[in-house]
């Protein structure tokens, strides 16, 4: 699980770290790319379809100024005056979709199936517990 914590870290701190450089706002398009491709790799059935590419892209772009508009709000609140390349912070949440494609983080598919083991053993927990209020 902590491999799934740093790849979140490094996806999100990348925009929130453009937002407290006060970056122009043209790399919110590029970060929600960024975000996208991340998608593809935890939720790759969302992607199925044009709709689906779409309808996704949108919620990253929105995710995507939100954090930004958080990182830019707390740049200011502090004064904070980091001069650095744009590229950095994009580099920084571009290697969130690399360590994810190399680590193998989980997919919606391996929770899907890491819950129907849990129900499947809950049931049969559930099935000892009445045998055993029976006798």
């Amino acid at each position: 699980m902590m491999k799934f914590y740093i790849a979140m870290v490094l996806l999100y701190g990348g925009v929130l770290f453009s937002g407290i450089s006060g970056h122009s706002l043209w790399t919110i398009p590029i970060f929600s790319g960024i975000f996208l491709l991340y998608m593809h790799r935890s939720r790759p059935r969302l992607l199925e379809n044009a709709i689906g590419v779409l309808g996704v892209w949108s919620v990253q772009i929105i995710l995507a100024a939100i954090v930004y508009a958080m990182g830019w709000g707390v740049g200011r609140f502090f004064s904070v005056d980091i001069q650095i390349s744009p590229l950095i912070p994009i580099l920084m949440s571009a290697s969130a979709v690399a360590y994810a494609y190399l680590f193998k983080l989980p997919t919606a598919d391996d929770f899907d199936k890491l819950n129907t083991l849990l129900e499947e053993a809950i049931d049969e927990i559930e099935a000892i517990n009445i045998d055993k209020d029976e006798d």
